[in-house]
């Protein structure tokens, strides 16, 4: 089963009071050291339910991959580039095609400074998901949010749920059949 998608964090841009500030990156947010640092890799399990049981792990090879422009090909499903086409040296893989309710997460942490008078950010995401017909809470899925840490809760807003299906907007089949589906490098901009 294929459960995977790319990630590329462009840039960060953040604009305040003082010109000085302007530009702010939280250091690696864009993977441009060309690893995980400052990141936390997580694995495990999806449940039955469909709620997943996942516990902090070193980077795993095969779920949490950094595509490097020098190296990158090609996605098989979908024919985009594995590496994210707006000029970046590197981009993340998380998941693969290996199925048995595997589950891949990555987080940063981030306090916006309280001197800032707007933070945002721009990232890239593309997509493949297999639909193997399974009940909606056991479908691959690609989830992202943004959540304040001060609450606890998702911002609204931030919160992207694509679960595998024939009729996923936004999505193209591939032309490989197999019930793949999968969205080429996609633009975001949040205001945070």
């Amino acid at each position: 089963l294929l459960s995977y998608f790319f990630i590329i964090v462009l840039s960060i841009m953040s604009v305040a009071k003082s010109s000085a500030q302007v530009g702010l990156c939280p250091p690696n947010l864009d993977f441009e050291q060309g690893d995980f640092n400052n990141w936390l890799c997580q694995a495990g399990i999806v449940n039955i339910d469909g709620s997943l049981s996942l516990s902090p792990t070193p980077p795993i090879p095969g779920q949490h991959t950094i595509i490097t422009a020098a190296t990158a090909g090609q996605d098989p499903w979908g024919f985009f580039p594995e590496n994210c086409p707006n000029g970046s040296g590197y981009s993340v893989r998380l998941g693969n095609s290996g199925g048995n309710h595997q589950a891949e997460s990555i987080s940063y942490t981030y306090n916006i400074p309280a001197t800032l008078t707007t933070f945002s950010m721009i990232f890239h995401y593309a997509v493949v998901l297999q639909d193997p017909g399974h009940t909606p809470t056991q479908q691959p899925r690609f989830r992202a949010r943004i959540t304040d840490v001060s609450t606890g809760l998702p911002i609204p807003c931030v919160d992207f749920d694509f679960i595998a299906s024939a009729s996923l907007p936004g999505f193209l089949s591939s032309p490989l059949g197999g019930g793949v589906v999968y969205k080429d490098w996609t633009p975001i901009t949040i205001n945070l």
